[in-house]
């Protein structure tokens, strides 16, 4: 689901066959790349945008500032122009409508994000990253139906595409098909161990789909272990701790929720319920008085059940 693989390789292949009218273009055009891979993107902006200037045809100067404006400083809108500039120069890049895909996609423009993507599998079919943002804005539409095969060829083209199987495998997990799930987010895990996100999905389909809560205990932990600051690791722990019966593990699972996002009304509301568990509805009811501020419906049934 990530888009940084695509936009650093096709950068790079450009940069080292890039063939520029103007010496001088290609000049600011290098110093661009160099910036670019630096991590120092709005200087390879200015780059790029002065290799324009000398040479207003340069399409690869668009694609490439158009890389730097989505992948660097999640600029969308003006990523969307640039790509569609190096697409009216040169309309038979397949990169430059994926990408610009990937930039719908970011905008939330999906229908557009469809069909750039499928333009760009028109002129390469073996377009991995095509068919993975395809099946992704699919899934964005709900539309999981159309999001498999698009992973499926994903998967059929590189086998290691991570990306795929992680959006495959949320796909699988809205469907309910929670053992096709379980077997893509470890096949994950397993190409990339560091892609925590997967451990959390995986949680999630051992809870929902098996009500297996220690092993979804394991994966939370996990994920909580690569980002301390992970609201959903943490969330999702508590609610399975109480599942468990473990109240008092689950209360501090829910209060580091909250400490993450203060304003989470499910959080004040499960915490509650674990303080009722542990025979405290002074701090129970204060929790859910705390969720009813907040815009938590539900908590008015422990309200007039609970608190006098």
């Amino acid at each position: 689901m990530k888009t940084i693989i695509l936009f650093s390789t096709i950068f790079s292949i450009l940069a080292a066959t890039a063939n520029l009218h103007s010496q001088t273009s290609e000049e600011y055009f290098n110093m661009g790349h160099s910036e670019y891979i630096a991590g120092n993107h709005e200087k390879a902006v200015e780059y790029y945008t002065a290799a324009i200037k000398l040479d207003p045809d340069n399409f690869r100067a668009y694609y490439n500032r158009g890389n730097a404006y989505a992948l660097g400083l999640r600029n969308y809108k003006a990523a969307v122009q640039d790509f569609t500039k190096a697409i009216e120069i040169n309309p038979e890049l397949a990169e430059s409508y994926c990408n610009r895909g990937l930039s719908y996609d970011k905008l939330k423009e999906y229908t557009k994000a469809i069909s750039d993507y499928t333009k760009a599998i028109e002129i390469e079919p073996n377009l991995v990253q095509a068919y993975n943002g395809r099946g992704t804005a699919y899934y964005n539409l709900q539309k999981y139906t159309e999001a498999i095969p698009d992973f499926n060829k994903a998967i059929q083209i590189d086998p290691g595409f991570v990306y795929a199987y992680n959006g495959r495998g949320t796909t699988y997990e809205k469907t309910k098909e929670y053992s096709k799930a379980l077997e893509d987010f470890t096949k994950v895990i397993e190409l990339d161990p560091d892609l925590y996100s997967a451990y959390m999905h995986r949680g999630r389909v051992y809870v929902y789909g098996f009500k297996e809560y220690q092993k979804a205990i394991i994966d939370y932990d996990k994920a909580a272990e690569y980002d301390p600051d992970y609201f959903e690791a943490f969330y999702f722990r508590g609610a399975a701790k109480t599942s468990l019966e473990d109240y008092a593990g689950a209360v501090k699972d829910f209060t580091k929720a909250i400490e993450i996002q203060p304003d989470s009304p499910i959080s004040y509301l499960f915490r509650g319920i674990n303080y009722h568990s542990l025979g405290d509805d002074e701090k129970a009811c204060t929790d859910w008085t705390k969720a009813k501020a907040l815009g938590e419906e539900d908590a008015d049934e422990f309200i007039n059940k609970y608190c006098k």
